[in-house]
């Protein structure tokens, strides 16, 4: 799969959006099913945290379902040693869908919060845990062509969250 995301992502050409409504838990469900091995030998807990009003959205379901493979993927990477909980949460705001994962371990610094989404940047104090920035920056990608936002930040002072937002109804690119 990286190679595929990777390979759509440096493209440059215009994505089309195949926008779908699609039932989250499954969506969710599907992605953990295509990490689980990795999981069980890292002895890695996933921990879903999906509010029963987030039941469907329309959005692109491929690119959800890559940007929550990313995010977890990289969530794998903090996860050492062996043994953490992955946190996925998702929840309606409004006309809004917000989605976080999050990893009980070293934080980034704070300083390093707005370079997370430069395709080549490596922070000091965590090159090792997290590898290129450009993996961000194609879940930024995807997020934004859909119409929404993603950030991140440090939840009880040193494990990181990654939180997008995609609107419930379609949103192709740029025009809802």
């Amino acid at each position: 799969m990286t190679f595929k995301i990777l390979k759509e992502a440096e493209s440059g050409e215009e994505v089309q959006l195949n926008v779908e409504l699609f039932p989250v838990p499954e969506a969710l469900d599907e992605t953990l099913k295509s990490l689980r091995f990795e999981a069980y030998h890292k002895k890695i807990i996933f921990k879903k945290e999906i509010d029963p009003k987030l039941d469907k959205i329309s959005a692109d379901k491929k690119k959800f379902k890559r940007i929550l493979w990313i995010l977890i993927s990289k969530a794998f990477q903090f996860s050492e040693p062996q043994g953490r909980t992955i946190t996925i949460s998702g929840q309606k705001t409004n006309d809004m869908a917000l989605f976080s994962v999050s990893v009980a371990c070293p934080g980034i610094r704070e300083d390093d919060f707005d370079k997370v989404f430069n395709s080549f940047y490596l922070a000091d104090s965590w090159d090792y845990l997290l590898g290129s920035g450009i993996w961000h920056k194609i879940i930024k990608q995807f997020v934004e062509q859909q119409g929404g936002e993603i950030w991140v930040k440090i939840d009880n002072g040193k494990s990181p969250t990654f939180t997008f937002t995609l609107p419930l109804k379609a949103y192709a690119n740029g025009a809802k």
